[in-house]
């Protein structure tokens, strides 16, 4: 029974899987907010997110066959061949390919930006760095973390706290002694005009 793909890029010269779990996949964002002021400060929108560079980091690894892919150096020039035809192939049609990654639920189009081989003797296991320019994150997941992880980030930061006034489902707890007030009624003081 074949494996599932691990990591994987469709489109352009031909498809490419990749034959490990990468050692890590890291990317760099900028937000765009509009910073608005107000009475009681500052309201920040988070506009969207604007990615930089994507970096993924594979081995060539022992020449042992994994998932019908030959290892070691075979494997690292396997690697260096797609790149050079797919960088090709984007400079000519000016589209992107889509990396997938399944275990995250990434699905990406990107674009190859560059291929960083470490080889040398204390190197054995060939590792493969490459980086690439995000066009379009197709489900939205990856763009979902960074917002989620920035506005954790901005709760944090200001002590932001959960009460009555910000959470409708929060129950008012009243001091001992004290009358209950029903939500939405507020506790001040009133004018009531019976004029007719």
């Amino acid at each position: 029974m074949p494996e599932t793909a691990l990591l994987s890029f469709t489109g352009g010269a031909r498809n490419f899987i990749v034959r490990t779990n990468p050692n890590y996949i890291a990317y760099s964002y900028s937000l765009r907010t509009k910073s608005i002021s107000t009475y009681g400060g500052k309201v920040i929108q988070i506009l969207g997110v604007n990615y930089e560079t994507l970096q993924i980091e594979i081995e060539s690894g022992s020449i042992r066959e994994i998932n019908g892919h030959p290892g070691g150096y075979a494997y690292l020039r396997s690697v260096v061949q797609w790149f050079k035809e797919t960088s090709l192939w984007q400079r000519n049609n000016k589209r992107p390919i889509r990396f997938t990654y399944p275990e995250r639920n990434y699905i990406l189009d990107v674009y190859l930006k560059t291929l960083i081989i470490a080889d040398d003797l204390e190197n054995v296991l060939r590792p493969l760095q490459m980086e690439f320019e995000i066009e379009d994150d197709f489900t939205g997941l990856l763009t979902g973390d960074v917002i989620d992880s920035e506005l954790q980030y901005f709760q944090d930061g200001i002590g932001y706290e959960v009460n009555l006034y910000n959470d409708p489902m929060k129950q008012i707890v009243n001091e001992p002694g004290t009358t209950p007030v029903p939500p939405g009624t507020g506790g001040g003081q009133g004018n009531t005009d019976n004029r007719g």
